[in-house]
């Protein structure tokens, strides 16, 4: 097996940040839920079911954003192809084109599309890396005109 010349991995605060501010805020929303459900029955709790509900819904999120953190891909570039954990795309069927949207804005990040069904997500903004696959798609062109 050829190793792989570079590796990438996506920018993590870029997932971790938007993922707790999504799944706490659904989580407080779900305690608000109950407590409105218990206040309209006329159930009242001890403080200790107060505690050990927010504390469950709070390690419940931080579960979800490990296994959100986990399945982030790791980008292995090699000579004709870049691999993630599930999918290969050779250079030479690669369009190389950059999307952004406002959180990619905030977290100066970018999605690198080398084709509709591969996408670099979340990769670090900066002109080096762009340039890097650039180089690699038109190499490996060239090669295939026998350039």
């Amino acid at each position: 097996m050829v190793d792989a010349i570079y590796t990438l991995k996506s920018k993590i605060s870029r997932v971790l940040i938007p993922e707790l501010i999504k799944v706490l805020s659904l989580s407080m929303l779900f305690y608000g839920a109950i407590m409105l459900n218990l206040f309209l029955l006329n159930i009242t709790l001890a403080p200790l079911w107060h505690i050990i509900i927010l504390t469950t819904l709070f390690i419940l999120s931080c579960i979800q954003s490990y296994l959100k953190i986990k399945k982030l891909p790791t980008y292995s570039f090699f000579n004709d192809r870049i691999t993630d954990n599930k999918s290969t795309i050779y250079f030479n069927k690669a369009n190389l084109s950059i999307e952004k949207n406002l959180l990619d804005k905030i977290f100066e990040t970018e999605t690198f599309v080398l084709a509709d069904e591969f996408k670099m997500h979340y990769i670090q903004a900066n002109n080096q890396t762009y340039t890097y696959i650039q180089s690699l798609i038109q190499y490996a062109r060239g090669e295939q005109n026998g350039l």
